[in-house]
């Protein structure tokens, strides 16, 4: 099946093999991959700009329509095959722990994960790489049947841009943590009350888990000082779950 391409992702890996790479679960007080302190009480500085809060959509699409190809036989044969969304935190049943080949069709690379929530060993294929068979030597081996999770590898020319601020209070206060874009998910899930995205990327939050739900996208370089302007309980104040960046067509 075609799919989309996509021109805001740029590819940052230079080569891909099936060597498999740990992927750290994350302790709750530094981010394995960025160093950053991801939760603590400190007030955090605002350096973008403050915009109003977003007009809400019910269940927004997964952005630009982007996915991949994956298949539980090797090289692809068409009635084991399906495209499917390029963000999965858990694996539909039909291919969690039974892919054998899989094809990344898009302008950035993806990453595929052993475990659910973007865990465990993993695989990357770059802009365009396909893998015919994860099992090339007719072993059991490798990531071969074990994938249950996938996600784009999203970085710019200064990957430390790509961050997120999000508080349990407004105007930055409370319980902060900050996160990359590509987390999906924070510590403080359901208690989200203002958000700062320093990344150079548009960003969709949505009130639950699996980019689902009603959502909002806030800009590049903004900053929204409250998610609940009209009272308590509006709109997603304390509802956020999940985000992913938006991808353009």
């Amino acid at each position: 099946m075609p799919f989309p391409r996509t021109a805001i992702y740029a590819a940052t890996i230079t080569a891909v093999s099936l060597t498999l790479t740990a992927c750290g679960s994350g302790e709750s007080g530094k981010s394995a991959t960025s160093g950053l302190d991801k939760l603590s009480g400190e007030q955090r500085t605002i350096t973008e700009q403050v915009i109003p809060l977003p007009e809400m959509q019910d269940n927004p699409q997964p952005q630009g329509g982007a996915g991949v190809l994956i298949c539980d036989d090797v090289d692809f044969t068409d009635e084991y095959c399906d495209g499917v969304s390029v963000y999965e935190e858990s694996a539909p049943d039909k291919f969690n722990d039974n892919t054998s080949s899989i094809k990344n069709p898009n302008n950035f690379s993806v990453t595929f994960y052993d475990n659910f929530g973007f865990s465990g060993d993993s695989i990357t294929l770059k802009p365009g790489e396909e893998v015919p068979s994860l099992n090339p030597d007719g072993a059991e081996q490798g990531i071969n049947d074990r994938i249950s999770s996938w996600q784009p590898q999203v970085e710019t020319r200064a990957g430390e841009r790509a961050v997120l601020t999000v508080c349990t209070d407004n105007d930055l206060g409370g319980q902060c943590e900050d996160v990359p874009i590509t987390d999906g998910s924070a510590t403080l899930n359901d208690s989200i009350s203002s958000i700062q995205n320093t990344s150079d990327f548009d960003v969709t939050f949505y009130t639950n888990t699996g980019f689902r739900g009603s959502g909002i996208t806030i800009p590049s370089r903004s900053y929204v000082r409250t998610l609940d302007p009209d009272g308590v309980f509006s709109g997603v104040n304390d509802k956020i779950s999940s985000w992913q960046p938006v991808l353009s067509r």
